[in-house]
């Protein structure tokens, strides 16, 4: 079950306390405990309510999809950015159908797993420049796929529609398997977007 999944059941209970409990097992062997996860919390909700996020319907993801036919040119712009990193509908319906914490704190893992890797691999004795370009290489990045201020090609942000879609992908695949393909390109987003397009090669 991909962690999309996970945090849409964790709605039926007490959504919040079972999303912080999830992050706190999550980040446990980095040394990030309750306190830290429980503030970050509280930062996502302040700054979701701050831009006016916090109370977007439920099915923000459906309605996205419906207006994006009907005129919306914002909703339009949402859909053709997400749809140019690889993003389908029911990726693009999934992750906006999540509440805004879930989306913000999806975004804090991912910084955070790639600030602890990277830290750990200057505490191995890399230079800055060669941990950023270990990171990139180990974690995918996610953001604007259309920013390509410091990264290029395959090498840019992927949509943050695509999570689940390739947290699934990825946990399927065998950890020999990427280490033999993946050092073959500059990012692991490049890998990936060249696993994308084959899966989507063999639907056709």
């Amino acid at each position: 079950m991909g962690l999309l999944n996970n945090l849409f059941e964790s709605k039926k209970n007490n959504p919040e306390k079972l999303l912080e409990n999830l992050y706190v097992e999550k980040f446990k062997q980095f040394g990030i405990g309750r306190k830290e996860i429980r503030d970050e919390i509280d930062k996502c909700k302040a700054k979701s309510k701050e831009e006016g996020t916090d109370n977007l319907p439920e099915n923000y993801g459906d309605i996205i999809i419906e207006q994006s036919t009907s005129g919306s040119e914002k909703h339009k712009k949402i859909v053709e950015k997400a749809v140019s990193g690889g993003a389908t509908e029911e990726d693009i319906r999934q992750w906006w159908n999540l509440n805004d914490l879930d989306r913000r704190m999806i975004r804090w893992e991912d910084m955070m797993f790639r600030l602890s890797t990277f830290n750990i691999f200057k505490s191995e004795g890399l230079s800055f420049e060669e941990a950023v370009i270990k990171v990139r290489k180990t974690y995918p990045l996610y953001g604007d796929p259309y920013d390509e201020s410091n990264t290029q090609g395959d090498d840019r942000p992927l949509p943050d529609e695509l999570h689940d879609r390739i947290n699934r992908m990825t946990s399927e695949w065998a950890p020999l398997y990427v280490q033999q393909y993946s050092k073959n390109y500059n990012s692991m987003n490049a890998f990936i977007r060249d696993e994308l397009r084959i899966a989507n090669q063999e639907k056709k």
